[in-house]
């Protein structure tokens, strides 16, 4: 990621290139890297811009949940998240890497990082351990994740988010239809690390997340995305960018 972006609109990430690895960082690996992986940085700049939005048009913004926060930066990059509790909830070791990275990060109002070993705790209990309230509106940030997740582990996670969520909270999820192109990359990417495993239909999420309690209030793809940021008639989405969707879901 980039401060700016050449052909995305009011695109700005001044933050996440200062968590990358030393060795990633203005060097001939990066610029090397950054021309293999730059039609995937596009779509992940893209999906950043469309999640971002819908924080902001949450219907009450009482604190703030990323779950697989990753090397996420809204907590120092939102200014609608500068007085607001940021909960952020990873692995342990993903989160140790990221705090020593963020530690040089500017001073920001309650955030706390939230470890899970999720095959030995409970995320319940750890939110609750942690300082998350279940009395106050949540806006929970769900973002590259469930692809890589099974099925039981996806329904696991949200009804734990149902049960912490007071009305008026949104979830923003982002997911991979089924499709041919999904199965030919899952297996490729199995091969290599995690593979592709949850995938649902616009209706059959909406479903799931009407069954806990969650109406959904919006679902785009990507292509959307690219239209309403993509600059000066930019092709920034590859053929395995063109899948993904993003689904904004409110509590009732």
């Amino acid at each position: 990621m980039i401060a700016a972006h050449p052909t995305i609109r009011g695109f700005e990430e001044p933050f996440a290139e200062r968590l990358l690895p030393r060795m990633y960082s203005g060097s001939l690996t990066a610029r090397a890297l950054r021309r293999v992986f730059r039609s995937g940085a596009h779509v992940i700049a893209l999906r950043m811009m469309a999640i971002d939005e819908g924080i902001r048009a949450a219907p009450e913004l009482g604190q703030f949940v990323v779950l697989g926060a990753g090397l996420d930066t809204r907590a120092w990059r939102l200014p609608e998240l500068a007085s607001v509790p940021v909960f952020e909830v990873d692995h342990p070791a993903t989160q140790s890497y990221k705090r020593r990275r963020a530690a040089s990060f500017p001073e920001r109002g309650e955030l706390h990082y939230v470890s899970v070993d999720f095959e030995k705790e409970s995320l319940d209990e750890r939110l609750e351990a942690s300082g998350h309230r279940t009395d106050v509106p949540t806006v929970w940030v769900w973002e590259g994740v469930t692809m890589y997740l099974h099925p039981a582990a996806v329904e696991a996670t949200l009804a734990v988010v149902a049960k912490r969520s007071a009305p008026s909270s949104r979830l923003l999820v982002t997911y991979l239809p089924p499709s041919p192109f999904r199965t030919v990359v899952g297996i490729g990417t199995s091969l290599l690390s995690e593979g592709l495993r949850a995938a649902y239909e616009p209706s059959q999420l909406a479903t799931l997340l009407a069954q806990h309690g969650f109406d959904v209030v919006r679902d785009e793809s990507s292509t959307e995305w690219h239209t309403r940021w993509a600059l000066d008639g930019a092709r920034l989405l590859p053929a395995f960018g063109r899948t993904e969707r993003l689904t904004t879901a409110d509590r009732r």
